[in-house]
Formats: C-alpha cells, structure tokens, sequence
C-alpha cells in the first residue's frame, strides 16, 4: 500500500513557555522509519518531493514535546513548508518565517493541489510503502500554521493531506483517498468526518483575519 504525506505546512505553534524540541539532522527517509512509523510496519520505497529520501532536509524533521503540554503529543515526525525548528521558537508574533529547503517553489503536486483552492508554494511531500503485520493502522496528527489567524479566510490557504493508494481491507482499492479531513461535528460524540480537507480556510474560529 502507499502512503502519501503531503503537507503545505505542519508547524507546532507554541506558547511563551514552550516546551518543544525540533531536530532536522536526519535524513526523512531515518525519521519516516524511525519516528513515524511504529512497531509492526515494514516501509521501503521513501521519497521526498518525488526525489531521494536519503538526505536531510531543513522541512522535515522530529519533535519532542514532554507531557504534550503544548502540542498534544509527545514526540512525532514533522512536516514544515518552512525549517521545522521555527515550531520551537516561542510564537510572540503575528508573523514569522524561516526558510526550508528550496524556497518559493511552485508545488506541481496534483493530490495537493486538489485540496486546496490556491497556488501551491514549499510544498513538502513525503511518500513512502508499507506492509502493516496487523488489519489496522492509525495515524495521529496536529495540524498548525504561522498563517493563524490573520490569514484565514484570505489567499493563502495552508493545507494539509494524508493520502492513501493501494487495496482496500474491505474491498476495492484507494486511490489517492485523503484521510486528513475535517470531523463532522453535528455526529459527536460519534465519530465521523467530512469531505473536507484540513487547511486554515476549514480548521479556525470562524472569523476572517486581519489581512
């Protein structure tokens, strides 16, 4: 089955007493490996942007986060259009920026591209297979942005997918089908989600920002 992380930006806003640690040494192939992916999953075949995986990029990295006081969760792998160790920087400002790898690039990715409705700019796209040894798999994630708050509702929309190719446990296949997607909440306290994808444009107060 293949897997496809495709992010515009998944970066950790933190607080003024921000407890999270960011490394970017690894290589993404390492930290999809060794971070990611959990016991009980064989993966091969890891790609970043379509290219080899076997080198460090400054937009994809780990994280450490005791007690997930500030994010949620404890450790993971982070996606970033931008160098992940901004998200370890204390967020004392409307804006900030620190260049990734290969700035200001056009995205050219046709999943991503269908989830959000402007130009694509840094995208960070990790993509990689995998043999679960079980019938399941589970995936957990915090989506962030510097473009909170003053930017919702304008045109740049941060957007984040999950998407998954292959055979479906329950018949057909997947192809392409994105699983980051926004929960229904007229079904809570059941679970359910709807078609719409997680960007800042579907995931915020509800308010339009500032710019």
């Amino acid at each position: 089955m293949r897997k496809i992380l495709t992010a515009a930006l998944v970066l950790l806003a933190s607080s003024a007493f921000c407890q999270v640690t960011t490394d970017n040494s690894q290589t993404v192939e390492w930290y999809v490996q060794n971070v990611l992916v959990g016991g009980g999953v064989t993966v091969s075949g890891v790609t970043y942007n379509g290219g080899p995986a076997n080198v460090p990029v400054l937009n994809v990295g780990e994280f450490t986060n005791p007690g997930a006081t500030d994010v949620g969760l404890a450790q993971g792998m982070i996606l970033g259009s931008g160098d992940i160790t901004m998200a370890s920087q204390l967020n004392t400002g409307g804006s900030s920026s620190k260049h990734g790898t290969n700035p200001g690039a056009v995205g050219t990715d046709p999943d991503l591209n269908g989830i959000s409705s402007v130009t694509i700019y840094d995208e960070c796209i990790v993509e990689f297979d995998f043999i679960p040894d079980g019938d399941s798999i589970k995936f957990n994630y915090v989506f962030s942005s510097e473009e909170y708050e003053e930017f919702v509702c304008s045109n740049f929309n941060d957007a984040f997918g999950f998407f998954l190719t292959g055979p479906n446990p329950l018949g057909g296949t997947y192809n392409a089908q994105n699983i980051a997607l926004v929960p229904d909440p007229a079904a809570w306290p059941t679970v359910s989600f709807t078609s719409t994808p997680v960007a800042i444009n579907t995931i915020n107060p509800g308010v339009a920002g500032s710019s």
